[in-house]
């Protein structure tokens, strides 16, 4: 599981990750755009760049406990993404259409949530 918001280590919702084992930070091939919504980051496919995040082996509890957290698939979908190395991994992509009119969703430039959550003064 690629993660690249809340989930990732000492953010607010990596305690769904406790049982996972940590395989280190990643980076997408794929290209997205990467919002803050609200309080909480959201990927877009197309356009945009790389995101920055971290990898984690996943077992079926874990995977149906972070569909949960992420509200899969009303709110957001789990979908395969290409990582720089070439392998692939499972994403969460905010479904285009509950992407918020411009806005209300803020762009994140550069693809990495945790250099921009610092930048704003949120901690992280």
């Amino acid at each position: 599981m690629f993660v690249y918001g809340s989930l990732m280590a000492g953010l607010e919702h990596h305690d769904v990750l406790a049982g996972a084992r940590a395989e280190g930070a990643a980076r997408t091939r794929t290209a997205y755009r990467l919002f803050a919504v609200d309080y909480y980051p959201a990927a877009v496919p197309g356009g945009g760049g790389p995101l920055e995040g971290e990898l984690y082996r996943v077992d079926d509890d874990t995977l149906a406990a972070l569909d949960a957290v992420e509200d899969a698939p009303e709110l957001f979908e789990r979908v395969v993404t290409a990582l720089a190395d070439g392998s692939e991994a499972f994403i969460y992509v905010l479904r285009e259409e509950r992407l918020p009119p411009s806005g209300a969703a803020r762009p994140v430039p550069g693809g990495c949530w945790r250099t921009w959550r610092e930048g704003q003064g949120s901690g992280g």
